[in-house]
């Protein structure tokens, strides 16, 4: 197997340049030209992604705004069973999501017509997000959601 060439190795070092002026490294900054040389976009454009973590899909969106940025999590929980279903289920569901509305502002468990208990979470900085700055602010809702997630965890049925 032959190494890679190296001509596109004076594209590599003007990126690299380039990442340490104005314009920083941040998620889906990236992009290619039509010349096929990689390069950082002037300005940040709108990221979005998915992961799973405890049997549960998350999704993250990103939206540059014109002084910052928009971060954006939501993730469909469970389902809050119908009265008929499991009263008992669904009386304690409802007293969580009730106590919930006062642990903090821009994080909401909400209910979806079709009953569903989704997590929301919305927060905007003044400045763009670096991946450092995404992941932390993923792990910090995360710590503070962790209490009412094992708590709904306990008490979703199935």
């Amino acid at each position: 197997m032959k190494p890679p060439p190296f001509s596109n190795l004076p594209a590599l070092r003007a990126l690299a340049i380039t990442g340490t002026e104005d314009p920083f490294l941040c998620l889906n900054n990236l992009e290619v030209n039509t010349d096929g040389v990689m390069q950082i976009s002037a300005s940040p454009r709108p990221s979005k992604c998915q992961f799973h973590f405890g049997n549960t899909l998350y999704n993250i969106s990103i939206s540059p705004d014109t002084p910052g940025c928009a971060y954006n999590l939501w993730a469909v929980l469970g389902t809050l069973p119908y009265t008929a279903e499991n009263l008992q289920a669904r009386q304690n569901l409802l007293a969580i999501l009730r106590g919930s509305r006062k642990s903090s502002n821009d994080i909401k468990l909400a209910i979806t017509p079709q009953q569903q208990i989704v997590l929301l979470a919305n927060r905007h900085f003044d400045h763009h997000l670096s991946v450092q700055d995404f992941l932390t602010e993923t792990m910090c809702i995360f710590l503070q959601t962790r209490s009412m997630l094992s708590l709904l965890h306990d008490h979703i049925p199935g």
